[in-house]
């Protein structure tokens, strides 16, 4: 995308990738780590699920003319930082709903989640190519070019993107379907209540 849409060498190209990932890794454990001091899950994500979208969007709507690299910059590290920000809590959520149905089913659970994981991730990639390649192939020749150029490269990435913004609103929807707590009180009021039961039950052991 950085060189077919926005012309970036390849040198800059990995430089923008590897600003997503960087802020992505370090993110992680400050996000698990805040979300356990706060005390809840579900609000956490839906905020900064949306600031994600709000991001997203923006950046689709700016990709032609191409933002200068330093601006991209900044982008790729603000939405590496927020996408983990985001995941990481609704991970405990996931966790700690799954644990409510059943104890049992962790690593049921989880496993569910990789493999839908593992499979997205499996078919991600081809159908990327194919999408986007297909767009700007199908607006090159409605321009009557010989080839796509940077325009009708951007088309056919930010149609992609317009994918990916989709997939992040149901996720914001999503979130809203989970049991929850918005307030730490009520979280801690909750925790409070089941600490004798799992006392109770480790003493009968």
């Amino acid at each position: 995308m950085f060189e077919q849409a926005f012309g970036y060498d390849h040198a800059t190209a990995d430089r923008l990738s590897a600003d997503f990932w960087l802020l992505n890794l370090i993110m992680l454990v400050p996000a698990g780590i805040f979300s356990d001091w706060l005390g809840v899950r579900q609000p956490v994500s839906i905020i900064l699920a949306c600031v994600t979208l709000a991001l997203l969007v923006w950046w689709t709507r700016n990709f032609y003319p191409p933002l200068s690299a330093n601006a991209l910059s900044w982008v790729m590290l603000l939405l590496g930082g927020l996408v983990a920000s985001a995941f990481i809590p609704w991970c405990a959520l996931y966790s700690e709903y799954v644990e409510d149905l059943s104890p049992a089913l962790q690593a049921t659970g989880w496993s569910f989640f990789q493999l839908i994981r593992r499979t997205w991730g499996a078919f991600f990639a081809p159908v990327l190519i194919t999408v986007t390649s297909h767009i700007a192939h199908s607006e090159a020749i409605a321009q009557h070019l010989t080839k796509p150029d940077a325009r009708t490269w951007s088309i056919g990435w930010a149609t992609w993107m317009d994918v990916i913004i989709a997939g992040t609103v149901l996720w914001v929807l999503s979130l809203f379907a989970l049991r929850g707590f918005w307030r730490p009180a009520a979280s801690s009021q909750v925790a409070d209540r089941r600490a004798p039961a799992h006392a109770a039950g480790a003493g009968s052991d």
